[in-house]
């Protein structure tokens, strides 16, 4: 390939080459033409090339207290992960196999300047070489637009978990939105949709004790309600559609903060907010301008009422490139590790966070240097396998060799696309048994719903959704003693009453095997109780919880029957659960 060397390389002998190369171009380009038959561009290559961005995962399993950004490890959707991009050497190397008999015969220089491209040479080779920069630009850099919603859902029919264009129109006609975001950007990028409103509070006390004296100051932090989401979204083949990951996390203040007297001299008053949370992430094959829904609603004792939507939509159609010995073909849906990881549940009576589990066999998930070999594989048996250059960056493959080749290329990631992204639907139910004395439950019982969950997930991708109500509570009480003086100091703890699943499906020859972790658990919030004369209260809290696992093949439509979950108090009666998860497909 005949390209113009690096003027940063310190070697002074190509800036003279580069010179003596040159020279004679600009004197014809000086020179009177009539008609013109030489062209200078500078094409930039920004849009191809990428950017840096700073995305950071949503909040996960609390917002009762802030975390600072770097410190959030939870990250299933790869929102950290450096952008894939396309170097512009790259796609001066692709520019130069299709043009190579005019950069060699010298009608055609190029030279990468940073992030753009100087093309000058015969105007028509010129026009060339733009007019294929263009092209895969269209794929490369296509335009999306993602929507993060949240809707009131209390009296509100569920909606199917993956709706088209059409059936989200007809959703949100004559609806409003809790809230709603909207953000732009290029299709297989993290894209972060952040509504969140952030409430500093006094959380606990701190105390400093001294040889005769002490001091008490409050500790204030910050909870969040809103919602917090990263999407990414990639483009498929022969398709007007995409695979959508999404991890969010969302909350509403359940009334006013409550506010709890220590009991110690001096000391502020703590404040308790109650939220209304639920975290998840999930994924789904959209249509252009259709949305994955995601429902969680139930009994006020288990959370609140809340779907959430993500609608991916492009103004721009999905485009190939016109010559057939070039293609530029999008496979992020398959080689994305986007859902691939899993979170354990937590541990209500160890205090233990929770821990990111990785799976580098996760099903789906293929690769890029994989699907690189299995192209060469498969063009071994064609006669034009030397002349075929194949090349993957993790979003999009590149392939430039004979027709049949790059045909018989293209079909082979079709093929995998349609066996491996698909949807499934996975819906979880909590039911409430009748109270066991005479009489009509109370209205709010009447439902006999105490938890439901509709969520989407592709085959072989983690899924998870926790929905809860969550507020502080007083744990412990710790003494600080010095010489002449002590202190009482109160330990705050979190109080989450909810419902936390995640899960993974896989397909069988006959069926879908699932793999299940299921907790429930329900805790009233307790009345505080003086324990110190000199000051200092507990919350001592009852805690009724269900774990359970499954892990076996399922068929669609069936649903898998858990037994029994926590006993729920609701207004001072005492009720069974039981608990069933069904999966679609």
């Amino acid at each position: 390939m005949r390209k113009l060397p690096d003027r940063r390389d310190p070697d002074p002998t190509p800036t003279l080459n580069m010179a003596t190369t040159l020279l004679p171009l600009f004197l014809a380009l000086l020179a009177p033409q009539d008609p013109p038959r030489t062209a200078t561009e500078m094409v930039p290559l920004q849009p191809l090339c990428g950017q840096e961005r700073s995305v950071v995962a949503p909040p996960w399993s609390s917002l009762l207290r802030y975390v600072p950004r770097t410190d959030r490890s939870v990250d299933l959707v790869g929102a950290g992960d450096d952008p894939h991009s396309h170097s512009p050497d790259l796609i001066s190397d692709l520019l130069y196999g299709l043009e190579n008999e005019a950069v060699d015969d010298g009608r055609l220089f190029l030279r990468t300047i940073g992030q753009n491209l100087m093309v000058f040479g015969e105007r028509e080779a010129v026009r060339r070489a733009r007019g294929w920069v263009d092209e895969a630009t269209q794929i490369v850099a296509r335009p999306i637009e993602v929507e993060f919603a949240a809707w009131e859902a209390a009296e509100l029919e569920p909606p199917p978990t993956v709706l088209d264009a059409a059936g989200y129109a007809r959703f949100v006609k004559n609806r409003a939105p809790i809230w709603h975001a909207v953000t732009t950007g290029r299709a297989g990028d993290a894209l972060a949709l952040d509504h969140t409103t952030w409430k500093r509070y006094v959380r606990s006390l701190e105390v400093e004790v001294a040889q005769k004296q002490d001091l008490s100051r409050p500790a204030t932090d910050l909870y969040g309600i809103g919602g917090h989401a990263v999407v990414r979204a990639f483009s498929l083949i022969s398709a007007d559609e995409f695979a959508v990951y999404m991890q969010f996390a969302a909350a509403q203040e359940r009334s006013m903060r409550l506010t709890l007297q220590t009991g110690l001299p001096g000391a502020a008053e703590l404040e308790l907010p109650r939220l209304e949370s639920c975290f998840g992430a999930c994924s789904a094959r959209l249509q252009n301008g259709g949305a994955l829904c995601v429902t969680l609603r139930g009994n006020a004792n288990g959370g609140g009422q809340l779907v959430l939507t993500a609608r991916v939509r492009s103004g721009v159609p999905p485009v190939a490139m016109s010559r057939k010995d070039l293609a530029v073909l999008p496979c992020g849906a398959l080689t994305t590790r986007a859902l691939t990881e899993a979170v354990t549940l937590p541990k209500p009576l160890d205090h233990q966070d929770e821990q990111v589990q990785y799976d580098d066999g996760a099903f789906g998930a293929v690769p890029a240097e994989e699907l690189v070999d299995m192209a060469h594989s498969l063009l071994d048996s064609h006669p034009g396998a030397d002349e075929t250059d194949v090349r993957c960056d993790g979003v999009h493959m590149f392939v430039k060799g004979p027709p049949e080749a790059v045909a018989a290329v293209e079909a082979l990631l079709h093929g995998l696309q349609e066996q491996l992204v698909q949807n499934v639907e996975l819906q979880h139910l909590a039911n409430l048994q009748p109270p066991n004395v005479g009489g009509a439950a109370p209205a709010e019982t009447r439902a006999a719903t105490l938890h439901q969950i509709a969520v989407p997930t592709l085959l072989g991708r983690e899924v998870a959704a926790f929905r809860m109500l969550e507020t502080n509570v007083v744990t412990n009480v710790f003494i600080e003693i010095a010489q002449e003086a002590s202190s009482l100091v109160p330990e705050i703890g979190v109080l989450q009453s909810g419902v936390w699943l995640r899960g993974r499906c896989t397909p069988l020859p006959n069926g879908t095997h699932l793999e299940l972790e299921l907790l429930s658990s329900d805790a009233a919030v307790p009345v505080p109780r003086s324990v110190q004369p000199g000051g200092g209260v507990l919350m001592e809290a009852d805690l009724a919880m269900t774990r359970l696992r499954h892990d076996g093949a399922v068929t669609s439509g069936q649903s898998i029957t858990h037994g029994n979950g926590p006993r729920v108090n609701i207004d001072g009666r005492a009720f069974d659960s039981t608990l069933t998860t069904t999966i679609r497909r």
